[in-house]
């Protein structure tokens, strides 16, 4: 479905991708087009030549900070580059190019697009590529490296020591929460970055602390060393931040035990009701990964929640935390009996359904 010319678009971004290195020049010029639509398009193309569209690594790099129309160019120019600048034509585009190259992936529209495409060139890319992250000015450069870093995945390794300096310094929290999910996707190879993204656990802004915390959960084991900070975590103000945190304990394995004693002083001592609520369940997602000398412990605190927490949801909580436990959570059965003569519907349902 669409218009003809998108349509056409596509095919004819694919074709010069299918003609390979012969396009490469024109690509080249094609990149400094005052035409939004044209440029992507270039890039789309090269991107799919891979390490062949190097030559265009300087322009591609230069096409992170954006497009802004020379002064002095001619009004018609203005008004032609803004009929085809808007999100939503681009978006429409994006359809017919995802179908067209096959790629469910496929990055398109603004500096995404160009980043996609230096990425796609590889290792050969990566000098030039982390030059310009130590030296640019601009952080939307600095941003768009760290997003082809992000295209080039376990080729960008060798990167991980400047992510690291990014995420620590970098003065832009855009730049930093782009290098956070970096480091993510690079999984355990990344585990030198365990303590800069624990600091940023801590970052002002919820995007950083939100790609921490999922490139914690993504280091895995290697990361155990974040449970403190993690559980700390499951308090925050912002939801996605507290998801991410609860993935990432529950990918820590058997060391996630470690965790038990901090998340029950958590509920013990936190005036926070979601928080109390985020670690009863964190708890009860964890029960099969934690020992049977943990249990009492556990078991003591629940029920002491279930019978005299001030918030519903709270208790609520922990009757369904409590049933994860199975047989190893016999020590509750009264107080859940109790709970189901309790006044309150949420508290009688949960425990009714745990008895």
């Amino acid at each position: 479905e669409g218009s003809p010319q998108r349509v056409i678009y596509a095919h004819a971004a694919l074709a010069l991708a299918k003609i390979g290195e012969a396009a490469v020049p024109h690509l080249i010029r094609t990149l400094t087009s005052l035409n939004p639509g044209l440029r992507s398009g270039a890039a789309l193309a090269l991107g799919h030549l891979g390490e062949k569209a190097y030559p265009a690594l300087g322009l591609l790099i230069e096409s992170f900070k954006g497009w802004t129309i020379p002064e002095g160019t001619p009004p018609e120019w203005h008004a032609a580059s803004s009929e085809t600048s808007g999100i939503s034509e681009e978006m429409q585009l994006r359809v017919h190019l995802t179908a067209a190259f096959k790629d469910e992936n496929l990055a398109f529209g603004g500096q995404g697009t160009f980043s996609w495409a230096a990425g796609r060139i590889g290792e050969k890319a990566l000098p030039s590529l982390l030059q310009a992250l130590r030296t640019s000015e601009s952080w939307h450069i600095r941003q768009g490296v760290v997003w082809a870093l992000i295209e080039m995945k376990a080729l960008a390794e060798s990167a991980i020591t400047d992510l690291i300096h990014v995420l620590g310094f970098d003065p832009r929290w855009e730049v930093q929460s782009a290098a956070a999910k970096a480091l993510g996707g690079m999984g355990e190879k990344s585990a030198p970055a365990v303590e800069a993204l624990k600091q940023a656990l801590g970052h002002s802004v919820p995007f950083v602390r939100r790609n921490a915390a999922e490139a914690l959960g993504l280091i895995g084991e290697k990361a155990a060393s974040a449970i403190p900070a993690l559980v700390q975590a499951l308090g925050d103000k912002d939801p996605n931040v507290k998801t991410e945190a609860s993935k990432a304990l529950l990918k820590m394995g058997e060391k996630v035990k470690v965790a038990i004693a901090p998340l029950l002083e958590t509920l013990q001592q936190s005036k926070d009701s979601n928080a109390r609520a985020g670690v009863i369940a964190m708890i009860g997602a964890l029960a099969k990964q934690i020992p049977n000398q943990e249990i009492p412990n556990i078991i003591s605190a629940f029920t002491k929640v279930l019978g005299s927490d001030p918030d519903l949801k709270v208790r609520s909580a922990s009757a369904l935390s409590l049933g994860e436990f199975g047989e190893r959570a016999a020590g509750a059965v009264p107080v859940l009996i109790e709970a189901l003569w309790y006044q309150e519907p949420n508290a009688q349902t949960d425990a009714q359904k745990q008895a």
